[in-house]
């Protein structure tokens, strides 16, 4: 039985249950689960809310990044998560960046932008 005070549907805590080791590496290396990303391509994220009510389409997307995020699929994360123009996206971009640095944000025009300023101010302080 579903537990009143959930907000996650069966269909979450299935998903989540399928990386128990999510986080674990200090980096993320390779795909993810294949069981997880095909739950994730036939689930919407109304499915995973136990009320399956959505208090807006970017939540939803948002939670979908995080998911894509939580089970090493960084590709699918960062599209989802680029195309959220808010706060919220801001936020699951830069966990992708820092999850993913040493892999992918390399080459990223943000971490250019910063190495940039790293050594201007540090030829300023010479």
């Amino acid at each position: 039985m579903q537990d009143p005070t959930d907000p996650l549907s069966p269909t979450a805590r299935h998903l989540l249950k399928l990386n128990p080791n999510a986080y674990a590496a200090l980096v993320a290396t390779g795909s993810g689960s294949v069981e997880a990303r095909d739950l994730l391509e036939s689930v919407n994220p109304a499915q995973l809310l136990a009320s399956g009510v959505l208090g807006s389409a970017e939540d939803g997307d948002a939670m979908m990044a995080g998911l894509w995020l939580w089970h090493d699929w960084l590709d699918e994360s960062h599209v989802i998560s680029q195309g959220l123009h808010s706060v919220t996206g801001s936020f699951w971009h830069a966990m992708l960046l820092a999850y993913a640095a040493p892999t992918i944000a390399v080459g990223h025009p943000v971490w250019r932008e910063m190495r940039s300023s790293m050594f201007a101010r540090h030829r300023r302080l010479q």
